[in-house]
Parts: C-alpha cells; structure tokens; sequence
C-alpha cells in the first residue's frame, strides 16, 4: 500500500501586508492522506522565518514559532515564541488552481481574538477552519 504524504499548496500575498509587525511572506494550506487540511501563516523578521499555527489542530489559538534564521546563527529546533500569537490581518483571498482548491481566504483578528480560514474546494463542500470553534 502507498502512503501519500501530505500536498502543500502555498500561496504568497498579492501585496505586501504585515501581521504584528512581522512581514506576511505567504500562507500554506496542507492537505493530508485523508484529505483533511492544515495552515500556516508564513511571517519574517530580517532573515528570520516564523510560522503561525493553531494550536493543538483546528479550533486552537494560534501559536509563532522562529523556525529559520541567517546562515550566521542555526536553529536545532524551532522555538515558541508567542502564544498565544495576535494579530490583525483583513481578509485576503487566493485563487489556487482546482486540484483540490479553488480559491482560500484568511482572516485574523486581535479583539476578540479569532481566525477564519475558508476552503473553496473542487470536489467537496466548502471547509472553514476556525477559532474560537463554533460550539
């Protein structure tokens, strides 16, 4: 049996935007054996790389670890930084290619903290990727 391993699709923003004074370098949606789907916030700092991901799966806050740095200075590991991590961010859409996205948008918010990350998918109903989750 093949195992597939999980599809990235990696969009960058049509204009230059920041979150929490971190440049937005691009947001990645992966989508694993199951079909089921994860995201990114890809932020930098200078040479430094940074993620936003939601804690502990959907439905989490989000969390920023430093994942990269300059060739001057190596990370073992990435570390936390925030968490949780706040930001503002107006929604912005991508346009993927259909296989499987159609078009994704995110949007964050500082007060009441919050994210919504909305699928438009090829071959399914939509899917929105939420926090807090709706109870």
């Amino acid at each position: 049996m093949t195992t597939r391993h999980p599809i990235a699709h990696r969009f960058k923003p049509p204009e230059k935007l920041q979150v929490s004074g971190y440049d937005f370098d691009a947001f990645t949606v992966e989508e694993d054996e199951h079909g089921d789907f994860d995201f990114r916030l890809e932020l930098g700092e200078g040479n430094n790389v940074y993620w936003a991901i939601p804690a502990g799966g959907f439905g989490g806050h989000l969390r920023l670890f430093h994942v990269s740095a300059t060739w001057a200075y190596e990370l073992e590991e990435p570390s936390l930084e925030q968490d949780p991590f706040v930001g503002e961010l107006a929604r912005v859409t991508f346009e993927g290619d259909g296989k499987p996205i159609k078009s994704v948008s995110i949007e964050l918010h500082a007060n009441p903290q919050s994210y919504s990350c909305v699928l438009v998918l090829a071959n399914r109903a939509p899917v929105e990727l939420r926090y807090p989750a709706e109870s």
